[in-house]
């Protein structure tokens, strides 16, 4: 569903309006698909998102970890790593921009 148009707006919306409890079940499965939907031309803009999502940020900060070259030169990566260079603490942040 994230990897179409209409599926990662519907998902984007859907998640930035769900209780806490569901927002974490969501998060949960998303998280082994993050690295992948974050260079997906539909995938790339739900990992944006939610990049300002705290129940998002560790499996953001889990896929981005060990892979910032990578993503950083990559069209659709590179739009992950600057949305949560953007969202996560200063302090996890640097240590992702260390890498780089």
């Amino acid at each position: 569903m994230a990897q179409s148009k209409e599926g990662s707006l519907s998902l984007q919306k859907a998640l930035h309006s769900m209780s806490p409890a569901r927002l974490q079940e969501a998060c949960d499965e998303l998280a082994p698909f993050i690295g992948t939907l974050s260079m997906d031309t539909f995938g790339n803009y739900l990992v944006s998102s939610i990049a300002t999502l705290p129940h998002a940020q560790p499996s953001i900060l889990a896929a981005l970890t060990g892979r910032m070259v990578e993503f950083s030169c990559h069209a659709q990566g590179s739009r992950v790593v600057q949305a949560a260079l953007e969202a996560l603490p200063d302090a996890t942040a640097a240590v992702l921009v260390s890498e780089i």
